[in-house]
């Protein structure tokens, strides 16, 4: 047993205009988010994996680098992102870099 249906459509006429404005504020909301500043590829200064660590402070907040070249890398992209100064640290002794077992 075979059975049809079929619904007649009247195709004279279209509805797409509740959908194009609906299209045209989300494009216009995206246009007017602000954009995230792009991160300076002069802050990306590529380093080398040895360890010899480096005590930086920020807003009174130890920081601990792996190398001098990280705390350049770091004082750059903290210059950028207006987070505060990060300066290295007068006391550079006995600085013991965290291990994991």
């Amino acid at each position: 047993m075979i059975v049809v249906v079929r619904a007649d459509m009247d195709n004279s006429q279209v509805h797409f205009e509740e959908k194009d404005n609906v299209i045209k504020r989300q494009s216009e909301s995206i246009a007017n988010t602000p954009k995230p500043r792009p991160t300076s590829s002069r802050c990306l200064r590529p380093c080398t994996r040895i360890l010899k660590p480096v005590r930086a402070v920020q807003n009174g907040n130890v920081v601990l680098l792996p190398n001098n070249c990280e705390f350049k890398n770091a004082q750059c992209k903290a210059a950028d992102a207006r987070s505060g100064p990060l300066l290295l640290a007068e006391d550079q002794t006995n600085i013991v870099w965290p291990v994991l077992d």
